[in-house]
């Protein structure tokens, strides 16, 4: 990584830790919340906090995460961290009346099967080359 030398680029690169810092807490903690409040708890121990602003009908209109003076859009850190998309993830999750301890769980389960199927596809992958490599090759008249 290159050094920042000048107050500015300082300035940038510890504005981007923190963006980093913060996407990766949302992605442990996003998924188990419910709403904005269980968010703004369960990132609190981590020292980023959340302001949310409204519109006039209580819809949200935009996120904020501030971690060490530094502030973040919600859509700055990733799409999936937007007012809106958060909010839609929370009602899916309030509709569904899902544990986010169960959602977890489902989470792990579906990677262990994907990373099932990866491993079997490599092993299918690897037994059709080695039976490839097993047969005798045939001459293809070049050069005979």
């Amino acid at each position: 990584q290159q050094q920042a030398t000048t107050p500015k680029e300082q300035q940038s690169a510890d504005w981007s830790r923190a963006r980093q810092e913060i996407g990766r807490a949302l992605s442990y903690t996003a998924g188990q919340a419910r709403s904005f409040d269980e968010l703004r708890e369960a990132l609190r121990p981590r020292g980023i906090e959340l302001e949310l602003t409204r519109r006039k009908d209580g819809s949200p209109a935009g996120v904020v995460f501030a971690q060490d003076g530094h502030r973040v859009k919600g859509s700055q850190v990733g799409r999936a961290y937007s007012a809106g998309n958060l909010e839609a993830g929370f009602a899916k999750a309030r509709e569904l009346g899902h544990d986010p301890a169960q959602q977890w769980q489902q989470l792990g389960q579906d990677y262990a099967l994907a990373k099932l199927a990866a491993e079997y596809a490599q092993a299918k992958q690897r037994q059709a080359q080695q039976q490839l490599s097993q047969q005798p090759s045939q001459g293809l008249g070049m050069g005979d």
